[in-house]
């Protein structure tokens, strides 16, 4: 019988509970030099776990310090089996605890001393004793133990699953790697087939997670088998966890590739598109260059065109020359100007002039279409050259809807627009700064929208001829001070322009229509004050005529002004 008391150095004086606390130091104590003192450590842990059950209670304690301190009896022959196989219960379940708590090294002694009294018939045994030599890296002999227990075993495949874990470690540590390798390969699959045979689902899930593992991830690989047996582990319930972990990586990688082919279509989808605009973009350009070449050879035509007529212009005009009497030829041109030309809408009724510069000057308008066609002309009644002389328009004033004169036009000829008896809008750009005699006279429902550019009206003053006459009315972009300085140039000041009323920015004037519709009366509305109007008639240097009896009104804010026809 085992004197703890001894052994351990333990008092028997000390009660239950002080004995207790001497054995959880002791175990710490010879738990700490493991590492150190292996064997030792070992058998005194064994001690202390067996003092711990003895002095587990009073009870127990009191059987135990009966026994041992009993006097002596006669004592019959031991038997040597029984002895043995005591020994090694005692060290297999030291082994299996401390297996169990991880703690291999302690393990690996009380392993070894039962080894010395071990039944090699018992698998079980040797299967813990292949699990606990791999635990400590020794491969080979946890390898000779579980082979030892397939003999004794053959059928078992919980056997099978703990060799295919040691070549599994086999290979990992480079020990005949390949071979290794398809040999835990092997083992898994006989594994899987004797639990299946068996019905134990726990090792077939263990065993097809495991070969699901390996060819996943190690080559040669096989990943069609490898996810038909994860899922098969899953449905097991694995709980190692081999399986799964081989789904979720599948699905990851998956979810990449098809990321992967979305971005490649997307970036092929992104060249297509690219290729495409830059084929358009050449066409394009290639048609561009094409319309330019096309153009440029057109310019060049009609340029030598102009020059052949230029010549034929010159030779006709010498001809003219030598030849004597002035001759009016018809042609279709429709210019009445340097690069100004007209253009005529038949749906619209719209007459457009477009070009840059100032038209000519016609004897009559050239849109009276009375029979015949006149040429620009100089002072002295002939056309200025022979390519200026302009044919009869196919239309007459009475087509003529509206009128548009495009910007750029900086001089109206006269009587270029006489007798548009039914344009109701005549709008005049800013560019004109200078407008001929009869320009508009007789545009009867016409309202003239003039801009405050004009510098002046090229009106006889002997032949009291107008610009505007029979117009119902002038829109003067300017003040009534700006356009009766504008008038002043050339007519008294207060002279009728043609038009029946001028409407300026701050004043207007309305003229005395009389029997014979041209009364020389007018009235001026203004703006400001009496005084003011005196005081900028006076800065004309106008003064009253006393011997006219026409008389002008002044229409002031303050009240109203009579004068007599001012002259200067």
């Amino acid at each position: 019988m085992t004197n703890y008391y001894e052994e351990l150095k333990l008092d028997k004086n000390l009660s239950l509970n002080e004995l207790r606390e001497n054995l959880i130091r002791l175990e710490s104590i010879w738990t700490d030099r493991a590492s150190n003192r292996p064997e030792k450590a070992a058998e005194m842990l064994v001690l202390i776990n067996q003092a711990k059950k003895v002095f587990a209670t009073d009870m127990s304690r009191a059987a135990y310090d009966r026994e041992l301190f009993a006097p002596p009896k006669e004592e019959k022959a031991a038997d040597p089996n029984a002895a043995r196989k005591a020994e090694f219960e005692k060290w297999k379940k030291t082994a299996q605890d401390y297996y169990a708590r991880q703690e291999y090294d302690i393990a690996k002694t009380a392993l070894d001393k039962a080894l010395q009294n071990a039944d090699e018939d018992d698998f079980a045994f040797l299967q813990l004793a292949a699990q606990i030599c791999c635990s400590n890296g020794e491969y080979h002999a946890a390898l000779s133990h579980i082979n030892k227990a397939l003999l004794t075993a053959p059928d078992l495949a919980e056997l099978y699953l703990t060799k295919a874990t040691i070549l599994w470690y086999f290979f990992c540590d480079g020990i005949n790697r390949d071979a290794s390798l398809q040999q835990a390969r092997n083992t898994l699959r006989m594994a899987s087939e004797k639990a299946a045979a068996q019905g134990n689902t726990k090792v077939e899930s263990h065993a097809d997670g495991q070969l699901a593992a390996s060819l996943y991830n190690w080559e040669p690989k096989d990943v069609v088998l490898a996810e038909k047996l994860a899922k098969r582990a899953v449905e097991n319930g694995d709980d190692s966890g081999l399986g799964q972990r081989v789904l979720e990586d599948l699905a990851k990688k998956r979810t990449a590739a098809e990321k992967a082919a979305q971005a490649e279509r997307e970036r092929r989808e992104k060249l297509a598109r690219e290729e495409q605009e830059r084929r358009e973009k050449l066409a394009l350009e290639e048609r561009e260059r094409r319309e330019a070449a096309e153009r440029a050879e057109k310019e060049k035509a009609a340029k030598r065109r102009a020059k052949r007529r230029a010549i034929l212009a010159v030779l006709g005009v010498l001809v003219i020359l030598l030849t004597g009497p002035i001759l009016y030829v018809r042609h279709n041109l429709t210019s009445i100007g340097a690069g100004i030309h007209y253009s005529f809408d038949e749906g619209t009724g719209e007459l457009r002039i477009s070009g840059k510069g100032e038209t000519r000057d016609f004897p009559v308008s050239l849109f009276m279409n009375w029979g015949h066609s006149y040429a620009p002309w100089d002072g002295a009644r002939r056309p200025q050259a022979l390519c200026d002389i302009i044919a009869k328009p196919q239309f007459t004033r009475l087509d003529v809807q509206s009128l548009v004169i495009e910007d750029g036009i900086t001089y109206i000829g006269e009587n270029l627009f006489r007798g548009l008896l039914y344009a109701t809008q005549i709008t005049i750009p800013e560019s004109v700064t200078e407008i001929g005699e009869y320009a508009f006279s007789g545009c009867e429902d016409a309202v003239v929208y003039l801009p405050n550019t004009i510098e002046h009206f090229n009106i006889d003053v002997f032949q009291n001829l107008c610009v505007f006459g029979g117009c119902t009315a002038v829109e003067y972009d300017g003040t009534l001070e700006e356009w009766i300085q504008i008038c002043e140039q050339s007519l008294d000041v207060f002279e009728r322009n043609g038009a029946d009323e001028i409407r300026c920015s701050n004043g207007s004037i309305e003229y005395q229509l009389s029997e014979d519709q041209l009364s020389e009366d007018s009235i001026i509305y203004y703006d400001g004050t009496m005084q003011e109007m005196q005081d900028f008639l006076t800065s004309l240097g106008a003064k009253e005529d006393a011997d006219s009896s026409e008389n002008d009104h002044i229409i002031c804010s303050d009240g109203e002004l009579e004068f007599k026809t001012l002259v200067r």
